[in-house]
């Protein structure tokens, strides 16, 4: 190995610059607070692609990204341009060391983007599926019981998932309608499931999530939220009303956070959040900024209302790394001073918020944790745990109460995005037994979907959920077997 070849020289250099590139991630994952520092070494992961398609996945957390990506990934990055000088010695002594120099800085972006790439893609998906509870594994697709009996209603012809079920009165003299987003559309159908309306938003990014807002008597607003880009409000008409983009020096852009009449003048308030820094913003519907709450670290936000006749409050996780077993929650006033704060022990990322043990009952935090669901009140005692079979802390999660039978207490349906492709339907009866599950994979990004409608005249209700997986997007019906 001569130290003045082209190949040792392209070697070294691209060593060094990878080792001290992977050393500065290491050093800013350290000083980071959150649960998801780890993420900045996503791009190793192309870079030094063969290392995790070839080692086991315990080498990366055994020895750490320090070792894993800084010294194996920089000695393979040392000893690909070494290898290919010397291949093209083998081939032809005539070719010069400068020749030599520029086919081997020419052929290692093609190597990384026609074989590395494509080779990461690979380890990831393998990585995917080893990640998978084990719980799980062997019931995907599978439900555990006939209880429920799961139906097909409503297919749209266009590619795409489910992003949003509603029941309201959106439209004038039309009552209830089952309002179904998918994209830029709103699809509005009868309780046949039949296409009764659509609604075609027009807007900047062709796959927003469209929210529809109840705003009054047989009237709906419509929150559109596109990944990475910002919050826009719309009315029926499809018209922009206005538009939240990331601003400079801002932590991203805005995500939208859930709405409600909070000040009492019978107009939706809209509560935008950013997960980092900027914290919390409540606008009207003229787009104003009525106030905002600044927080550096930021996890879910819900709305919640202690009682019959009660101002909505705003509740949040405000310290969103979980790694230290704790979540603090604060509750805000319609006028955005801190009302409350709850610390729970517990690692679970997300949380839902639902009357219990009936409609009827004061609301209570839903939070998925390590094999279990726990149902806590408000002031931090809990009171029921459900068990939960392959349940992680981390992954969206949306819980209704529904009556499936019409002398009985309301049973409780959650649905759970889990990490890292899964989506899991639990269903319990009023005493607290698990039911109906089913797990599925989920193709794209999806939100966990519920919706409860009546069941006509009978009493009883319905659960729909958005089906997890394409290539069409498609509604679920889960009704008792009979």
């Amino acid at each position: 190995m001569s130290r003045k070849s082209p190949g040792f020289k392209i070697g070294i250099t691209l060593g060094t610059i990878h080792f001290v590139l992977v050393a500065l991630a290491s050093l800013s994952a350290y000083k980071s607070h959150s649960s998801t520092a780890g993420l900045i070494f996503i791009w190793f992961g192309f870079l030094d692609a063969p290392l995790s398609f070839l080692l086991p996945r315990s080498a990366l957390v055994l020895g750490g990204p320090l070792f894993f990506y800084g010294v194996l990934g920089s000695a393979l990055w040392f000893l690909m341009p070494l290898a290919m000088d010397k291949l093209l010695r083998i081939l032809s002594s005539k070719i010069s060391s400068g020749l030599r120099s520029i086919i081997t800085l020419a052929a290692l972006p093609l190597l990384v983007i026609k074989v590395f790439v494509p080779l990461s893609f690979r380890s990831a998906q393998s990585f995917v599926q080893s990640e998978r509870p084990k719980a799980l594994k062997s019931s995907l697709g599978k439900a555990s019981s006939d209880f429920l009996i799961e139906q097909p209603v409503f297919e749209d012809p266009d590619p795409g998932t489910i992003d949003e079920i509603s029941y309201y009165p959106c439209r004038e003299n039309k009552g209830n309608e089952i309002a179904v987003s998918i994209r830029q559309n709103v699809i509005f159908l009868n309780q046949d499931y039949q296409e009764q309306d659509r609604i075609i938003f027009q807007t900047p990014n062709k796959a927003p999530r469209m929210i529809p807002v109840p705003a009054g008597v047989s009237n709906c607003l419509y929150i559109a939220e596109t990944f990475l880009q910002g919050v826009s409000l719309h009315n029926d008409a499809g018209k922009e009303l206005w538009r939240v983009t990331a601003q400079p020096n801002s932590a991203g852009a805005p995500e939208a956070g859930p709405a409600a009449d909070l000040n009492g003048d019978g107009k939706p308030e809209f509560v935008l959040f950013r997960q980092y820094r900027d914290g919390i913003k409540v606008m009207d519907t003229e787009g104003k900024e009525l106030w905002t709450h600044p927080i550096y670290s930021l996890g879910h936000v819900d709305i919640v209302t202690s009682g019959k006749g009660a101002s909505p409050s705003i509740i949040f996780i405000d310290n969103s790394n979980n790694a230290n077993g704790r979540i603090d929650f604060t509750t805000l006033t319609k006028d955005g001073v801190t009302a409350s704060e709850l610390q729970i022990q517990t690692k679970s990322y997300e949380f839902a918020i639902l009357p219990w043990p009936t409609r009827d009952g004061n609301p209570h935090l839903l939070l998925t944790e390590d094999e279990k669901i726990r149902i806590i009140t408000l002031d931090g005692r809990t009171v029921s745990e459900l068990s939960a079979p392959g349940c992680k802390e981390f992954g969206s999660v949306r819980a209704q109460l529904v009556k499936f039978r019409k002398d009985e207490s309301e049973y409780l349906a959650v649905k759970k995005s889990l990490h890292p492709d899964l989506s899991v339907l639990y269903v319990y009866s009023p005493n607290g037994d698990l039911v109906y599950q089913k797990t599925e994979v989920v193709i794209g990004i999806l939100h966990p979907t519920l919706a409860v409608v009546p069941a006509g005249d009978t009493g009883t209700e319905k659960l729909l959920v958005g089906a997890p997986y394409g290539p069409h997007a498609k509604l679920l019906e889960y009704s008792l077997k009979h």
